[in-house]
Formats: C-alpha cells, sequence, structure tokens
C-alpha cells in the first residue's frame, strides 16, 4: 500500500505530465482601428461555444491558449462604437502573430435623433431589466487577478492569481465564494507598509459590479448626480446608449461616470468613471503610517453569454498620499487592480456555496507545479506598464 504523502506525490506528477502532454493551441496577435491603425484597448476576444475568452491589454494585444478540440471553434471580436469581426480559428493558425482591423460604426444621425430616449426614461427602463439581464442562477467563473503597488512613481509590490469562484445569486450580496488556484508573490519592497487584514482578495471587485448595477439604479443613487444622454454609438450591429453622470454635491468629489446601455433591452456592457477628492481624509493605519485616498477611475465590462450578462474584465486605480511620522516621510501610494473573467460556466455544477468549496480544495491539491501550470494559463500580454513593473522590482531587488 503506497503512503498517504507519496501517493499523493504520485497523483501530482501524473496530473503534471497529463497537462504538459495536453495538446494546445495558441493564438497571439493585435487589434487596431482599420484606418488610423491604432492599437485599440480592452476589446473582447471571445470564443462563444465555449464561453471563454480574453480582453486586448492597453497596447491593443492579446494571446489566447485554448484546447486543440476548439480548432473547430471561431474567435468573435467585439468593442463599443466598431463592428464585431468573427474569424474561424482554423484560419488564425496559418500564422504565428496576427493583426486584425475593426472598422469604426456607422452612425445615421437623423435616425439616431428620432429615436434617441430621454436619459431618465433610459435609466428606469435598466432599473426595471436587471433581474431580467444578469443571471439569478448559480454560475461558476475562472479567471486571473492583478495587484501591483506604486510608491512615488516605482513600482513596489506585485501579486498574481489564477483563481475560480461560485456565484449564487448575482444581485445578493451573500452567497459567492472564490479560491485562489496559483499564486505568484513578488517581493514586498514597500516603504509604506501595513497589515492587511484580508489581503488580495479577487472577487472584491463584484461587490463594485453589485454596487454599480444594483444599488445605483435599482437603488435610485443615480438622483444624487446630473445625468444626460452624451452620446449613440453601436455594440455588435446594436444600438447602444452612451450615458454621463455628474454628482451634484461637489463638496467631497468630482469627476464623471459613463455607462453604455444597449438599447434593444437596456443591459448594462460598460461602467467608466474618474474622480478626485476634494478633502481627502486621513485612515490611520499604524501608530505611525496613515493614507489619505485622493481619486482614482475604473472600468468595468460586461459580455453576454447564454441570454445574461456576466462581468468580463474589470481595472482600476485607487490613489493616496501617504505618511509615515516614525520614518519622516511621505509620499504617493497607488494601487492597480486588474481581473479577467476567462470562462462563464452555467448552469453551475454546484448548488451552493459550500459544495463548491470542498471541491475546490480537492482541486487545488492536484495541480500541477507552478512552471507547467502557468505555460498554458491565459495571463495577460506583457506591456510596457507590466515591463516596468518587472524592472522596478528587480532593480530594488538586486541594490
Amino acid at each position: 500500500m503506497l503512503k498517504p504523502c507519496l501517493a499523493i506525490t504520485i497523483i501530482a506528477l501524473i496530473s503534471s505530465v497529463a497537462i504538459a502532454q495536453e495538446e494546445r493551441i495558441e493564438i497571439r496577435g493585435e487589434i487596431q482601428d482599420v484606418l488610423d491603425k491604432t492599437p485599440l484597448s480592452y476589446a473582447h476576444i471571445w470564443t462563444k461555444e465555449r464561453g471563454s475568452g480574453v480582453p486586448t491589454n492597453n497596447e491593443g494585444k492579446f494571446a489566447l491558449n485554448l484546447p486543440k478540440e476548439a480548432v473547430s471553434d471561431s474567435l468573435t471580436i467585439s468593442l463599443i462604437g466598431y463592428t464585431s469581426k468573427t474569424v474561424p480559428i482554423n484560419k488564425l493558425l496559418e500564422k504565428d502573430y496576427h493583426i486584425i482591423f475593426l472598422e469604426k460604426s456607422t452612425i445615421y444621425m437623423e435616425e439616431v435623433v428620432i429615436e434617441a430616449e430621454h436619459a431618465e426614461c433610459i435609466i428606469k427602463k435598466v432599473s426595471s431589466q436587471l433581474k431580467d439581464n444578469f443571471p439569478e442562477a448559480p454560475f461558476e467563473f475562472e479567471g486571473y487577478y492583478r495587484n501591483s503597488y506604486r510608491e512615488s512613481d516605482q513600482y513596489v509590490s506585485q501579486f498574481e492569481t489564477a483563481f475560480s469562484g461560485f456565484e449564487g445569486n448575482f444581485h445578493n450580496r451573500s452567497g459567492h465564494s472564490v479560491k485562489m488556484l496559483k499564486k505568484r508573490i513578488s517581493p514586498d519592497f514597500r516603504r509604506f507598509k501595513w497589515r492587511q487584514s484580508q489581503g488580495n482578495i479577487p472577487w472584491h471587485y463584484l461587490w463594485h459590479i453589485r454596487k454599480q448595477h444594483n444599488y445605483f439604479f435599482a437603488g435610485k443613487q443615480y438622483q444624487q448626480y446630473d445625468y444626460s444622454l452624451e452620446d449613440i454609438t453601436y455594440f455588435n450591429g446594436e444600438e447602444v446608449y452612451k450615458l454621463k453622470f455628474l454628482l451634484k454635491d461637489k463638496s467631497e468629489r468630482i469627476g464623471a461616470s459613463w455607462v453604455f446601455i444597449r438599447a434593444k433591452d437596456y443591459a448594462i456592457l460598460e461602467i467608466r468613471g474618474d474622480w478626485k477628492i476634494v478633502n481627502p481624509k486621513i485612515t490611520q493605519l499604524s501608530d505611525s503610517l496613515s493614507l489619505a485616498y485622493t481619486g482614482g477611475n475604473i472600468l468595468v465590462k460586461f459580455l453576454e453569454y447564454q441570454g445574461k450578462m456576466y462581468p468580463s474584465y474589470s481595472r482600476s486605480l485607487y490613489q493616496h498620499d501617504a505618511y509615515d511620522i516614525q520614518a519622516n516621510r511621505q509620499g504617493s501610494f497607488d494601487m492597480n487592480e486588474e481581473l479577467i473573467v476567462h470562462s462563464i460556466i452555467t448552469p453551475s455544477t454546484f448548488s451552493s456555496k459550500r459544495e463548491f468549496e470542498r471541491a475546490q480544495q480537492t482541486k487545488i491539491q492536484s495541480l500541477p507545479i507552478d512552471s507547467v501550470y502557468w505555460e498554458h494559463y491565459n495571463k495577460p500580454v506583457e506591456t510596457a506598464l507590466s515591463k516596468a513593473i518587472q524592472r522596478d522590482l528587480e532593480a530594488q531587488q538586486y541594490r
């Protein structure tokens, strides 16, 4: 009989070999505007039949790693304001790198003026359609999360994780769970350092998303804003309203938010926001360290899958002024977060949060070693920003 530790080791090795031998296909490329050849950031690259995909990064580049059987599938590339394009995957395998062009959607102004609705009417219809557009049934998801810290223009820490999760009901706060499958943590070179009681939580974003879509509309928080219909554009050949929101009370925060709403069913496609704190409040994190939250920005994207809207991508920047009285030091402290949902599984194979969590513990124990695991994982393509983060971390490690 095998000893338990030896048996677990053998199972892990078998899993590693199996994944290493699994045949994969990789598609790499860049999405550009057909006229001026500028890169298109955060376009969706999505395999609709498999419910999986990635966004382009802030340089318009992408890399998608798929199992070999996906060769019969197609990739759909879509971005608000552009005409979507679908390309068979077997055609994309003919070259190692692809530049795919998208055309801006054509807008017929006379039709737009006639059909455009008042902003308040649009908002009320969004609120009434939330339960129809977002899922109430349990679903699972898998993705990638990255969190990096920057002090006074130098990156000092980075955390990455692949994760899987369970969502019992997208409209309620309770009933969701996330398990981190594999983690990669850089050395921590923060000078403004404090203990984080909860650490990095990948699905922390979901609360922001719920707050935006559920409380903002259904809870009528929009009444605190001046709002207007700023523009009408297209997504996947369908009309999209672009609403702009400005806070009425500017004594604490100034900035603007935009919500992109599909006209045919009032589904939320995208949320953007930029803000500055007028009188930052100082939060004491330790006897000597304090932070003052000064502003930031956020981008949240949703994608339709099997008739419902699911979160697909989110990024945010939170800016602070930092003070360390004991070390007589002050500076800026920024936190950058990015979350990608690679795949949606619906209906869920689990009926409850507890059932999901038990299964994930078994899954985590059977994962291959890091080098094998990350080789086929769809983490974001390297960019000038990610390279700068790596350079800053390495420079501090060896000085």
